[in-house]
């Protein structure tokens, strides 16, 4: 997509696990929240590693996008993704150490991973759809 695209909303189609209040977002804002979601992710991952039984501190509130990033956004996805597979490559996530999601209830290490993954394939399936909608209103031609 076009750096000039990347704030264009489009409204989707709901899929699950996607919130409807997402529905209306644009590429930026999507990669804003996986953005947000995965260091929310990776600083209970760190604390669990360090077996320590974190406070939970995930509010979904704090994972809407604001938007307003421009390209910029693009170069932070790569930066993010970049730490959060060298800082986890090779890990062993144990499964004897709990903290609490706000809608999931008690998770270890491993399921906060699995979280993490799922939350990624939602959106992607999302980023399909916003793309989509893009190609059926003209946006990209």
């Amino acid at each position: 997509i076009d750096d000039w695209l990347l704030d264009q909303r489009v409204l989707v189609k709901r899929s699950p696990g996607m919130e409807d209040c997402s529905r209306h977002w644009s590429m930026e804002m999507l990669v804003e929240h996986n953005i947000t979601v995965g260091k929310g992710i990776r600083n209970t991952l760190r604390k669990l590693l360090a077996r320590s039984i974190p406070k939970s501190d995930t509010n979904v509130v704090n994972a809407k996008p604001l938007g307003g990033q421009g390209p910029e956004i693009r170069k932070e996805l790569q930066r993010f993704l970049i730490r959060f597979d060298n800082e986890f490559d090779g890990a062993v996530f144990r499964k004897d150490h709990f903290t609490q999601h706000p809608w999931f209830g008690k998770m270890n290490a491993v399921q906060w991973l699995r979280l993490a993954a799922l939350n990624n394939l939602v959106h992607r399936v999302h980023g399909e759809r916003i793309y989509e909608g893009m190609l059926h209103t003209n946006i990209c031609e």
